[in-house]
């Protein structure tokens, strides 16, 4: 106990004794001065007086209980204001002036630049025997004096801010970014060497606080860059046709632009402004952002061209079998596919079309007993190999369908238990015969005629099957089942209330199915409602005229119609009114009459009737 006692009572000596040795330094006849004094003495050496107000720590320790010739006496002060100095001495001197045994101050810094903290250590000379136990002593205060001598310079490397100010569209400007520049002592700042490259902008001017432009010890010249947009120029080229607009000038960079008026040219509809001569990007004045000088260019779309006089085309023969002859001939070349139908008997022949169009096939027309010569002559002139049946035997016999088969011709009969099945059927086998299926369904009155025939082309481009429905409903089973399918999204009704009640049509809908009604006063009425609703379907420029009295010439007609890309008006004896409006509106280039003048006289085709048909 006594031996640990004394190390104890050694080591506060020897504490104390250090204390002494770090706080007397220099020769006694300088003149004290405070820190303050001393940042003011600037390339002058200078004193200072270290009292309790600046020594901050002592601490002394045995370096974790082991043997080391680096245990150390730390003696730390602070706010010396020596934040600058270049240049310090230190001796050994104390107020015994005996040094310290075993010890021997070798270091000393200015540690940090905020406060002027000095640190000087002194450290053990000769390896001293592991203690006992660890000791660590550590004062907030220590009384006695230190002294310092220092030169004292003036910051060598003072720093400064550089501020970027960009234009705004508004003409202000705003702090982009900021950076701090390191300078040095006397030396100008030179502006140029500042710049940065902006995109977009250009540097115009500089301000500062300092006028000198030296950057002052204490780091507060603050420099501001100032940068203007860059403006560039909009040119207008119309590509050959009218009047380019005035060039947009001085138009700043980011900027937003008016689209100008747009030009004009006889024959054509400009469609708007482009980034390149060959009209791939259309520039939008209204979010896109002008970035540098450009050039935009017009695009024009082609006016059909009227013609002074629609061309009017008969397809006619001596009768509605060799109409539907004519037809053919005049519409296919060859075909290997070919539909048949009953001339006389219409019900299971009206949703034809459909199926025709899906094959590139004609409709031939026959008495449904035996293939007349005509018929057959046409099938070997299409090189045709397979015939659909429209309808049971009761319209298309087993005596005529084994006509087809001597023929060798493959015979495919589609027919169910009435017309409203047989057009289920044909809706099956189109398909089967579809490489893509349509979401759409025509429905139309299965106890007439002209609704389906006026629907039968769009139905047909469309890839869309025509079903039947009684006027009063309710939806037979076979139609059922094509309605409730997956892929049906839209019902379209054909004919007014008279043709399908409200009650039927209702008993249409289902989830997630749309019906529309499409029809007019009459029958010639619904078949330009038709025209003009499903207008985008038809990529023809003629139209397809039959006579709304009776079904062959149109039913025939309507593939073909299909074909061209035409929709399919009826008209009476004499020229109505729907015709005429339609007419006179869309100006057709073409207008090709199913059958001859008995069917559709001449004064029947209205507006169209001055003209001779071919």
């Amino acid at each position: 106990m006594r031996k640990n006692l004394k190390k104890t009572l050694a080591l506060l000596l020897a504490l104390c004794v250090m204390l002494n040795a770090a706080s007397s330094v220099f020769a006694s006849g300088a003149e004290e001065m405070t820190p303050a004094q001393v940042a003011k003495m600037i390339g002058e050496r200078s004193k200072i007086t270290l009292g309790t107000d600046n020594i901050i720590a002592v601490t002394f320790g045995y370096n974790d209980g082991k043997e080391s010739a680096t245990d150390t006496v730390d003696v730390q002060a602070k706010n010396l204001g020596l934040e600058n100095a270049t240049d310090f001495s230190i001796s050994e001197s104390c107020e015994e002036k005996q040094p310290i045994e075993g010890f021997a101050v070798i270091d000393f810094e200015l540690a940090g630049t905020s406060d002027g903290l000095l640190t000087v250590s002194v450290t053990r000379t000769a390896a001293a025997e592991a203690p006992d136990a660890v000791y660590i002593w550590h004062k907030n205060k220590c009384m006695g004096e230190a002294e310092v001598e220092a030169v004292i310079e003036e910051n060598p490397t003072p720093k400064y801010t550089v501020n970027y100010m960009l234009q705004g569209l508004d003409g202000e400007y705003v702090l982009s970014s900021s950076d701090v520049m390191t300078g040095k002592k006397d030396t100008m700042v030179a502006v140029t060497e500042l710049t940065k490259e902006h995109n977009g902008f250009r540097f115009v001017s500089s301000e500062s606080n300092v006028e000198s432009m030296i950057p002052p010890a204490d780091d507060s010249m603050v420099i501001n860059l100032f940068y203007d947009r860059e403006k560039y120029t909009i040119t207008f080229d119309t590509n050959g046709k009218g009047e380019a607009p005035a060039a947009l000038e001085n138009v700043m960079y980011q900027a937003t632009v008016t689209a100008p008026e747009a030009p004009e040219a006889e024959g054509f509809e400009f469609m708007g402004w482009y980034t390149e001569k060959s009209c791939e990007n259309l520039w939008d004045f209204e979010k896109q952002q002008v970035t540098g000088n450009m050039t935009l260019y017009a695009s024009w779309k082609e006016l059909e061209q009227q013609p002074d006089k629609t061309e009017v085309q008969r397809i006619e023969g001596a009768d509605r079998i060799e109409t539907a002859i004519a037809t053919s001939k005049a519409g296919w070349e060859k075909a290997e596919v070919v539909v048949l139908a009953n001339a006389l008997r219409y019900p299971d022949a009206l949703a034809g079309a459909t199926i025709a169009h899906a094959n590139d096939a004609p409709i031939l027309l026959t008495a449904g007993n035996s293939l007349e010569k005509e018929v057959k002559a046409e099938m070997e002139r299409l090189g045709a190999k397979k015939v659909y049946l429209l309808g049971g035997e009761a319209v298309m016999s087993a005596a005529l369908e084994q006509e087809i088969k001597a023929l060798k011709l493959e015979s495919i009969r589609l027919a169910g238990t009435d017309r409203y099945g047989t057009a289920a059927a044909i809706a099956k086998q189109l398909a089967a015969d579809s490489s893509t299926q349509s979401d759409a369904v025509f429905i139309a009155s299965g106890e007439d005629y002209p609704d389906a025939l006026s629907a039968a082309p769009v139905a047909a481009i469309s890839g869309s099957p025509v079903l039947f429905i009684a006027p009063n409903g309710p939806v037979d089973k076979e139609t059922a089942a094509i309605l409730n399918g997956s892929n049906v999204k839209n019902i379209f009704v054909i004919g007014g209330e008279k043709a399908i009640s409200a009650e039927a049509m209702e008993s249409l809908r289902r989830d997630g199915i749309k019906v529309e009604r499409y029809s007019g006063a009459d029958r010639y009425e619904t078949a330009a409602r038709i025209a003009e609703a499903f207008a985008e379907s038809y990529t023809g420029k003629g139209i397809a005229i039959a006579t709304g009295r009776d079904f062959p010439d149109a039913l025939a007609g309507s593939v073909y119609a299909a074909k061209m890309g035409y929709p399919m008006l009826l008209t009476a004896m004499e020229h109505t009114s729907a015709l005429d409006s339609y007419v006179e509106k869309h100006q057709p280039q073409n207008a090709v009459v199913f059958g001859g003048n008995a069917a559709v006289p001449q004064e029947a085709l209205g507006v169209l009737g001055n003209t001779d048909a071919e």
